[in-house]
């Protein structure tokens, strides 16, 4: 993977699904991006989910189950509503940023297949 992209719900807040994530995003060293969804609910709580997830990421690097300070990230998250559409195009910036700034693998003709008599039937 490139990078994550870990949503957290306004409703629910960071739970412990979302801590596995960031466990294996360190692991495989990719950049993640935070979207804050389903904003459009009436008791949507924006601020208290963001400083939540701050919190949360403070807590890993504190604890030393991380090597990585995402509370930059996690103050940067997009709020978005998946079901009425809002700020999609959003989070897609937010992470084609992210995207080109990364190392592009090395491209070149692919290679002809090849067969070693004995193989492949």
């Amino acid at each position: 993977a490139d990078a994550a992209v870990v949503v957290v719900s306004v409703e629910r807040g960071a739970e412990v699904q979302t801590e596995e994530v960031l466990l294996h995003a360190a692991r495989w060293r990719v950049p993640v991006v935070f979207a804050l969804n389903k904003i459009d609910l009436p008791r949507a709580h924006i601020e208290l989910t963001r400083a939540e997830l701050r919190r949360q990421c403070q807590r890993l690097l504190e604890q030393g189950l991380v090597d990585v300070d995402w509370t930059r990230e996690a103050e940067q998250a997009v709020p978005t509503s998946a079901l009425l559409q809002q700020n999609l195009g959003e989070l897609v910036r937010s992470l084609c940023g992210i995207i080109e700034g990364l190392p592009s693998l090395p491209t070149r003709p692919a290679l002809p297949p090849t067969l070693t008599p004995g193989e492949g039937r």
